[in-house]
């Protein structure tokens, strides 16, 4: 779900597709009398539900575990939680910087520009809410200060991601870079703030379905939200 400006109406329709449910029949007509204890104890029930939230596979094997292959969902939102952790310590990074030093300054832009794209182009996965009134809200600050971003050699493109011109950069006045990057008020700072909202909604979000049932209705953590993340 791309993401297309401050004033633009996003459909969140799309959040409520997933509807899908789950027909039990097939392996209700073939339980045994021990599977039978196990539907009255709910462990069944668990295993259901764990089916339903993470879009896990159900074998037959008594060893296997119930529902670990990882979901659209879940790599949408390992991706926001990796880009989102970039993009904020890349703001702190730049927040400190007094841009005497161009050209090192020049690096903690380009790491920051790059943290916000990737973090843009993250939504295109994503499907909370919570998560993308967030995003519109720190492209909202970024449009705003379009004006100032501009004469600091940045440019907003197609998208709301952002292009850096290094020539007018190191050309910019230094009061106006600091305006934009420097204390806690600055664009810099709006932008960090969103993008650890944005990182812990996800994070909170991946540790409510990242658990698994097996065959007896215990209870176990999956890895794949930490194998996505190193991957990213």
């Amino acid at each position: 779900m791309r993401l297309s400006g401050f004033n633009t109406i996003i459909d969140y329709s799309s959040f409520f597709k997933n509807n899908n449910t789950f027909k039990t029949s097939t392996f209700i007509d073939s339980v045994s009398f021990s599977e039978f204890n196990m539907l009255k104890t709910g462990a069944y029930k668990k295993m259901v539900s764990a089916y339903q939230r993470i879009g896990g596979v159900l074998s037959d094997s008594r060893n296997s575990t119930f529902g670990t292959k990882p979901s659209a969902e879940m790599k949408g939102l390992s991706t926001m939680r990796a880009v989102s952790e970039k993009l904020t310590e890349a703001s702190r990074q730049l927040t400190g910087e007094d841009f005497s030093d161009r050209e090192a300054a020049l690096g903690k832009l380009k790491a920051f520009v790059d943290s916000y794209n990737n973090t843009i182009e993250a939504t295109d996965s994503i499907e909370n809410t919570s998560i993308l009134r967030r995003a519109v809200t720190m492209t909202g600050n970024v449009a705003a200060s379009a004006g100032l971003l501009k004469s600091a050699g940045i440019n907003i493109e197609k998208g709301n991601t952002l292009s850096i011109d290094e020539e007018d950069f190191k050309k910019a006045d230094t009061s106006v870079l600091t305006t934009l990057f420097g204390g806690r008020l600055s664009l810099a700072s709006r932008v960090s703030t969103s993008a650890t909202v944005m990182g812990g909604i996800a994070s909170n979000k991946l540790s409510s379905i990242t658990g698994t049932y097996n065959h007896t209705g215990s209870y176990h953590k999956v890895e794949w939200a930490t194998k996505i993340d190193k991957a990213v």
